[in-house]
């Protein structure tokens, strides 16, 4: 198992063109070790194709994509797993998330009332903690992304 680094210095020569000097982010996408191995299954199958993450989550990170990024997906333990490219970024009301949107989902959420059943659940006491409460309004950075490269023990 390769670390993010190691990983992404054995991409840079992959890529065309060569993107050593771009740089790319580390993420780890799903809130628990089930789901997070869960949905890198999804992304490396070609199942899901892009992600959904509260703005102010990404912002308070330091994360927040633009189109063209490379981002390396992670496991559990912090190797690298993946590496994906950032195709497309919308700000999508949580309210108007639908199958436009949903079509990137993994199979098991590309239904609008699954969706938010599942992100409500999530989101929810995140927005509370930042002192608010979660509205139907709340935005939603829709984050369509590209699959490059697989690290070689996870395929």
């Amino acid at each position: 198992m390769e670390s993010p680094e190691e990983f992404w210095q054995r991409c840079c020569d992959a890529l065309d063109p060569p993107a050593g000097e771009r740089g790319y982010t580390v993420r780890q996408i799903g809130y628990t070790p089930e789901m997070v191995d869960l949905i890198l299954g999804l992304i490396i199958a070609g199942q899901k194709r892009g992600t959904f993450s509260l703005p102010e989550a990404l912002e308070r990170a330091g994360t927040a994509p633009i189109e063209g990024d490379y981002i390396i997906l992670t496991r559990n333990d912090g190797t690298a797993a993946c590496l994906v490219v950032v195709d497309a970024c919308d700000v999508v009301p949580f309210d108007r998330i639908g199958p436009p949107e949903l079509e990137i989902e993994g199979p098991g959420a590309r239904d609008p009332a699954v969706w938010r059943e599942i992100h409500e659940r999530w989101w929810k006491p995140i927005v509370e903690g930042w002192g608010r409460t979660f509205s139907p309004s709340e935005p939603v950075l829709v984050q369509r992304f590209r699959l490059l490269k697989v690290a070689a023990d996870a395929d």
